[in-house]
């Protein structure tokens, strides 16, 4: 494998979808529709395993990580949660998320703007992501001189991506700690 290549499995690798809450309708949607507009919305991103279920759906609501429906409709805002959380739940177990949670429904401005705002904010931060990688791993590989090329290069070149990926895991899990501390929140 050489370089481009390797850009190619990041971009393949890492989601890219240009969602944001005004996708999501002003009117509140039954759990079919939520599904489709969901699934739908981050179809580039996901395969079959991926995507959203309606046990998911119940399993957050379970947890207290949706605040509660008003009948059988989802607002806005509960759509936001859902894809916060769909962003969330392959790093974060669900207490950390819902640590997260409760601590942004405590910010003194908080509401459905702010929501929205913060779930478009983050969504162009991804963007950001993938081009920040590329420059990361190519920098590292390259200075270490590393031949994607050779497997045995190739192997230390993934062991390497793992590592990265769970210090990456582990500087959220003491971000959600000091979230926790800062609101005085039970986990």
């Amino acid at each position: 494998m050489n370089f481009d290549e390797l850009n190619q499995l990041i971009d393949d690798s890492i989601m890219s979808s240009d969602f944001r809450s005004k996708n999501i309708p002003n009117i509140d949607l039954y759990m079919d529709q939520v599904m489709t507009l969901i699934n739908d919305g981050f179809s580039s991103d996901t395969n079959d395993e991926k995507r959203l279920t309606k046990t998911m759906i119940h399993n957050y609501s379970k947890e207290g990580l949706l605040k509660p429906i008003q009948g059988k409709k989802y607002s806005k805002e509960h759509i936001l949660q859902m894809l916060l959380i769909y962003q969330l739940k392959n790093t974060l177990k669900i207490s950390d998320i819902k640590t997260a949670f409760t601590a942004m429904t405590q910010w003194e401005d908080y509401n459905e703007e702010v929501l929205a705002d913060s779930f478009d904010r983050f969504m162009e931060l991804r963007g950001f992501e993938k081009e920040t990688i590329q420059k990361c791993l190519t920098k590292e590989l390259s200075e270490i001189h590393l031949d994607l090329e050779n497997e045995k290069d190739f192997f230390i070149a993934m062991l390497s991506v793992a590592t990265m990926s769970y210090a990456l895991k582990s500087i959220a899990e003491h971000m959600i700690a000091a979230i926790t501390e800062k609101h005085n929140l039970d986990k």
